[in-house]
């Protein structure tokens, strides 16, 4: 019986501190030192007490005899199978400083643009919330005694107030409804193996859903196609290459996709006809594979369609970015005004009955 991942035993470092963790020791052994000198200097500097303890573990279990990688993953730290895959790459290449280099440059970027969405999205969120806990608040507590109020002067509320009264509390229960679902889907995600059935028809739908699932795919195929040349260049056979480079993935249906490849290459199949039948990669990044396999120049092509992808990825993160704060402005506006109109007709009406019976 498979066993639910433990997310919930240890915490996952931040991007930063990744970031900052793959840069030092880069620098460090690109002075000269080695890794176990590169890895007690670090820890000797290092203030934060889970990052110390863990670069700790890692250099006793290196003095032990383990690999780098391995040392990583049994640290005690929830360090990403990016890295550890990663690392095992440098390992095996004997090009740890370039590998400890690009990983740098990809916690940056990532730290840079969770840090950008939630700077977006912190103002309009917490507007959200309290604009939905005001409107449930007078919908189930203020609106019955105003109902009251005008069923004792004989009056009723307008089709008008009702509409906008009945839209606005659907409004709320809507964006409640999907939070919550989004909320499960996600848990979902992180809890269930890769292997089970559930978690792979989540994460499909991930990769599937409007606005957001374009995105989730060439974040993984410019990383997927990143780890490929990386292994490629560093002397790896192609088979092992693929092996290698899906590990990381973070999404269980692309990498049960990807993981054919490999089987496929070793029939005699062609690298872009492997890819193509996963139905991920659109007919661009197929044309680049085909380009680079008839040219004799495929880790060329390889690492050019791994920046398109990136490249892609940058735009239509920035698109989302400059969309979805007006957005949930809008919806915040719309929530208000059907407030503010409703109530305020409300308001009149009682006013109304009560300046003729004087």
């Amino acid at each position: 019986m498979p066993t639910l991942n433990p997310i919930f035993k240890r915490r996952r470092l931040r991007d930063e501190d990744l970031a900052a963790f793959c840069g030092e020791l880069a620098v460090l052994m690109g002075s000269g030192l080695d890794l176990s000198e590169a890895l007690a200097t670090f820890a000797e500097g290092e203030k934060t007490g889970r990052l110390k303890a863990g670069a700790e573990s890692a250099l006793a279990a290196i003095r032990r005899g383990l690999p780098f990688s391995t040392a990583m993953a049994q640290c005690g730290l929830e360090i990403p199978q990016l890295v550890i895959e990663t690392l095992g790459v440098g390992e095996v290449s004997g090009r740890l400083v370039p590998v400890l280099e690009r990983l740098e440059r990809y916690y940056e970027k990532r730290s840079r643009q969770k840090n950008k969405l939630i700077q977006i999205l912190i103002y309009p969120a917490i507007v959200l919330v309290m604009t939905i806990g005001v409107t449930r608040y007078l919908v189930k507590q203020v609106l019955p005694s105003l109902t009251a109020t005008l069923s004792s002067l004989n009056l009723s509320m307008t089709p008008g107030t009702r509409v906008m009264i009945a839209l606005n509390s659907a409004m709320a229960n809507v964006l409640l409804a999907a939070a919550g679902v989004l909320g499960g889907l996600w848990l979902c995600h992180l809890v269930l193996p890769e292997t089970a059935a559930l978690r792979r028809s989540i994460d499909y739908g991930f990769l599937y859903c409007p606005f957001l699932g374009r995105m989730r795919r060439l974040e993984l195929w410019a990383a997927y196609l990143d780890m490929l040349v990386l292994a490629l260049e560093s002397g790896v056979d192609m088979v092992t290459s693929l092996s290698v480079a899906v590990k990381p993935a973070a999404n269980a249906y692309f990498k049960a996709q990807l993981s054919l490849v490999p089987e496929a290459a070793g029939q005699g199949w062609a690298l872009s006809e492997s890819l193509d039948a996963t139905g991920l990669m659109d007919k661009g990044g197929v044309r680049l594979i085909v380009v680079g396999e008839k040219s004799g120049q495929l880790t060329a092509m390889l690492k050019k369609a791994g920046l398109r992808f990136g490249k892609q990825y940058d735009r239509q993160f920035a698109r989302l970015s400059a969309v979805m704060e007006p957005a949930l402005i809008v919806i915040v506006g719309i929530l208000v005004g059907c407030i503010i109109v409703s109530f305020i007709s409300l308001l009149y009406t009682i006013y109304g009955g009560y300046a003729a019976l004087m």
